[in-house]
């Protein structure tokens, strides 16, 4: 039932809008559960090179809204972390 005006258009947009988010996140869970099986050195440069991709991404598509320049900055700490800890993450076969 459609009520105060709101168009089949404008729900059903709302529907795929939040189901392809839903996607999205769920296609990260299965990145980041795929991240636990890879082999060190692939997992560890797959680690810095999406990172970098992502901020890339993040900042060229941004926005000035202040809510998106919160969200950005948040994900771009985080995206840096990763970064670092893939890049001075030890080798485990050398380890002694």
């Amino acid at each position: 039932m459609i009520s105060r005006g709101k168009s089949i258009e404008t729900i059903e947009a709302r529907a795929l809008l939040s189901t392809l988010w839903i996607v999205v996140m769920i296609n990260m869970l299965k990145a980041d559960i795929l991240a636990r099986v890879l082999t060190y050195r692939i997992n560890r440069w797959a680690n810095i090179l999406v990172a970098i991709f992502t901020i890339a991404f993040i900042v060229g598509g941004g926005s000035t809204y202040p809510h998106y320049l919160f969200i950005a900055a948040v994900e771009i700490v985080c995206l840096l972390l990763i970064i670092g800890i893939a890049w001075r993450w030890p080798n485990p076969n050398t380890q002694v």
